[in-house]
């Protein structure tokens, strides 16, 4: 006889719908009493809610004390994780609905939850370059990956750089490199250390600029295809950290001449 699986969608609305009492039961052994002083659920209620946990195999009844199976325990940890997701997704809206197209693919999800939004297109451009530009002036330390690099940008680097008030190391591609030491044509290029990579088509090219300030802090902003900034995105956590920190030296190998 073939054993009847459950429907995914049946076990996903028992878990919503009776979340209160799966949370009692998770947190230790109870009796229908139990969960009910806890939850203020009427008793008849809490009858058919236990019979629903155990038909779909989620608890047990060890001698009147329900508890998790291990089935049950797993969903139950993978359900909070989805709903702390869902959670997080739309408390963050804004940030998401300011992703240009295909950014989910080059840099994790996880980012842009823990993320703050400087300033979208819709707001003040300049507003995030201000920003980041007096963050970059404060800092004693600066990696980057710079597809792009504005005017801006340079008379920002070079007083820092040039006098070693700042180590920076940051990868850009070729015109934007032959820019740049046009622009710093008064300082010797062997004193602007600034990494270059190869503009010929490749895989891991990316479309953002990266910025990893004093070791804690990451910034990520994106322009159009005219160099306009769209928005900018601040995350100090250190997940965020360390995932620029990795992309950084993956580039850097591969990019660099």
């Amino acid at each position: 006889m073939h054993q009847v699986y459950p429907d995914t969608e049946e076990v996903l609305s028992l878990l919503l719908k009776r979340s209160s009492i799966l949370s009692v039961i998770y947190t230790s052994p109870s009796t229908p009493r139990d969960i009910t002083d806890k939850t203020d659920i009427s008793r008849s209620t809490v009858g058919r809610a236990l019979l629903e946990l155990e038909e779909f195999k989620l608890i047990r009844d060890e001698h009147g004390q329900y508890q998790m199976t291990t089935s049950g325990k797993i969903l139950w940890d993978k359900y909070k994780s989805f709903i702390k997701f869902i959670y997080d997704v739309s408390n963050k809206s804004e940030v998401f609905n300011n992703l240009p197209d295909g950014v989910l693919n080059n840099i994790p999800l996880n980012l842009f939850v823990d993320a703050r939004i400087i300033h979208s297109s819709t707001q003040t451009p300049l507003g995030a370059i201000r920003d980041l530009s007096s963050r970059i002036l404060e800092s004693e330390d600066m990696s980057a990956i710079l597809p792009v690099i504005l005017p801006i940008d340079i008379e920002l680097y070079l007083d820092k750089i040039a006098t070693e008030q700042m180590d920076v190391d940051i990868l850009v591609n070729n015109v934007s490199h032959a820019h740049l030491l046009d622009k710093c044509s008064s300082v010797k290029s062997d004193s602007v250390n600034i990494s270059k990579y190869s503009t010929q088509p490749t895989s891991q090219q990316i479309s953002f600029c990266l910025y990893i300030l004093d070791h804690s802090e990451v910034w990520v902003r994106f322009h159009d295809e005219r160099g306009n900034v769209i928005n900018t995105f601040l995350n100090k956590s250190i997940k965020a950290v360390e995932w620029a920190n990795k992309l950084f030296n993956r580039y850097k190998p591969e990019l660099s001449e």
